[in-house]
């Protein structure tokens, strides 16, 4: 009997040894593939969050609002007299466009700053013109993108501002005498590169756009490079260079503040 408890004794701290291994193997292995499926789960998650078609991650775009401010030598209750004035502007090298916000304006120049507007409508005034500032508002543009190609809409969103700067910058060096015709055309020649390269870029690549969208912002964009092409090409012996520069500034904002009015 003893030798028999003794052998049972033996065989069963043999069978607790092996049953413990068994559990350690166990507890081993679940713990492991717990790991991985942890593992596998964040990668799925990761691929979510960084796909173009994710339900979680949401890239926003925004272009941001800024002003332009002409300024007008007159204003009139009627856009005849208005424009005769405007056609004086132009032969002296001002913008001359007729612009309606109540009255009818006779606008000379466009500048993206207040203080740079308000000097000259000092300057106006002190010649005895009733000069007034008009703003031009260009509002947010804040629209939601998912995808690689949030850069090219976001270029594209930003390039009317840049443009208008561009010009005006380039505008006031050829006023002042600081750079030539050739120049000042060869300087906004690579403004209307930069411009139709966007252009290209936005027709040949999948953008997150609806086709609505995309169309609305090609077309205004295209409009834009044909206000410059035209201010490169212009000849006329009516209206001075300066004159066709600044009236594509205002162009250019005008554009600009279509597409944040209406860009969805």
């Amino acid at each position: 009997m003893t030798t028999f408890l003794n052998k049972w004794t033996k065989k069963s701290e043999k069978m607790g040894k092996s049953d413990k291994k068994i559990s350690f193997l166990f507890i081993f292995i679940g713990s492991l593939l717990f790991f991985l499926i942890i593992i596998n789960i964040s990668d799925i998650f990761s691929s979510l969050l960084t796909s173009e078609k994710s339900l979680f991650l949401v890239d926003k775009i925004e272009a941001t609002s800024y002003n332009a401010y002409c300024v007008s030598s007159a204003d009139f209750d009627n856009e005849e007299e208005a424009q005769i004035h405007c056609e004086q502007i132009k032969q002296i090298g001002g913008m001359g466009i007729v612009f309606k916000k109540g009255e009818y304006f006779a606008l000379t120049s466009i500048y993206p700053t207040l203080i740079e507007a308000q000097e000259i409508q000092k300057n106006l005034i002190e010649l005895d013109y009733e000069a007034k500032v008009v703003k031009l508002e260009v509002k947010n543009i804040l629209n939601k993108y998912k995808g690689k190609n949030k850069e090219i809409v976001a270029e594209c969103l930003h390039s009317f501002k840049e443009i208008f700067l561009s010009l005006y910058e380039n505008c006031i060096k050829f006023d002042k005498n600081l750079i030539n015709e050739s120049q000042l055309k060869g300087k906004l020649a690579e403004v209307w590169t930069k411009n139709d390269n966007l252009i290209n870029e936005l027709k040949e690549n999948q953008v997150n756009l609806n086709s609505e969208e995309k169309n609305f912002v090609l077309s205004l964009m295209i409009e834009s490079s044909e206000i410059i092409e035209d201010i490169i090409l212009f000849k006329d012996d009516k209206m001075q260079l300066s004159s066709k520069v600044k009236q594509g500034c205002f162009f250019i904002v005008q554009l600009n503040m279509l597409l944040a009015e209406n860009f969805v």
